[in-house]
């Protein structure tokens, strides 16, 4: 048995068999239900997701075969991010969240939590006094002025919370870290992209998904900061959006899908927040050390304003 990634919040090893390697991985038991997510995912569109071989949530493991690099382990250099590559795996992942509308129940069933986009800001509120509760010295504590910087959004996050929550949008699964790193290639006789790791899932508002990708194609294109927003005022990040906002006008025409988007990435940054806090609550001092200034990170950006969206909305077209 091979190891191929241990953090704190997982671990995977490899497995040689008779049939070609195998991964088991083993979550914590915050993480339990991921083995059950995806093969509520795989049930729902088994062409996107590959069916576990093995769940066993009462140890927080399962099994699952091998299908070699990720889109970022294959293509270091370039992160596995290409706007051709991106929109095309976009369109894919819009097919499986729409293959999950309508089953609540069976994603309840499999442990993926509801987040509901109503208490966005009471939610900010929560995350914020949390990490105001860590002792000054953990990586993970915020200070008053910080906490300050969240209830001033407050007002704006109920606003942006109310208008997502009466969208026409159905709820349906988010995967909750949709980046290259949790997506594997097409191969010969699968011309599909397909998903994995399902441990931050949630059943939500599709457009929260967009977060990660569209952080990571930020930093792969040295996409320009604008100071106090989050910038998607970019040819390629044009391209890659409305790739995937193409797949929804069937709800609403693209211009009110692009307005929807953008109160979408300002709550989103709070399930990530949220995923840090829960990924970091049984890890060791070594990776508080590394990663303990994640959970703020992504909680801060709830504050920013999205340029390049809303504008281009009201406007027609980009």
């Amino acid at each position: 048995m091979a190891e191929v990634s241990v953090q704190a919040w997982s671990a995977v090893w490899r497995l040689p068999t008779l049939e070609g390697p195998v991964l088991i991985k083993q979550t914590t038991p915050a993480h339990r239900h991921e083995g059950l997510a995806v093969t509520f995912a795989a049930d729902c569109e088994p062409k996107l997701v590959d069916q576990p071989l093995a769940v066993d949530p009462s140890t927080a493991r399962y099994l699952l075969r091998d299908d070699g690099p990720t889109l970022f382990e294959g293509d270091p250099d370039h992160r596995g991010v290409h706007v051709e590559t991106i929109t095309a795996l976009l369109r894919d992942y819009a097919g499986l969240q729409q293959a999950t509308v309508g089953r609540g129940r069976q994603a309840a069933e499999a442990g993926i939590p509801f987040w509901d986009c109503a208490v966005a800001g009471r939610s900010a509120m929560e995350l914020s006094d949390r990490l105001h509760e860590f002792p000054a010295s953990d990586p993970r504590h915020v200070s008053a002025e910080q906490l300050h910087h969240i209830r001033s959004a407050a007002a704006d996050l109920d606003r942006a919370a109310e208008r997502l929550a009466a969208s026409p949008l159905p709820v349906c699964l988010d995967h909750g870290d949709l980046w290259p790193g949790n997506a594997l290639p097409p191969r010969p006789g699968r011309p599909h992209y397909r998903l994995i790791d399902f441990g931050d899932a949630a059943w939500t508002h599709p457009f929260l998904s967009l977060i990660m990708m569209i952080i990571e194609c930020h930093y792969r294109w040295s996409v320009p900061d604008l100071p106090g927003t989050l910038n998607l005022d970019y040819p390629v990040l044009h391209r890659i959006v409305d790739a995937y906002l193409e797949s929804w006008t069937e709800y609403a025409p693209l211009p009110e899908l692009r307005m929807i988007m953008a109160d979408a990435l300002r709550l989103a940054p709070l399930r990530r927040s949220q995923a840090w806090i829960t990924n970091l609550a049984e890890a060791d001092e070594a990776t508080i050390a590394r990663h303990g200034r994640l959970p703020w990170s992504w909680l801060k950006d709830v504050a920013l304003p999205v340029t390049g969206l809303i504008s281009s909305a009201r406007g027609g077209s980009w």
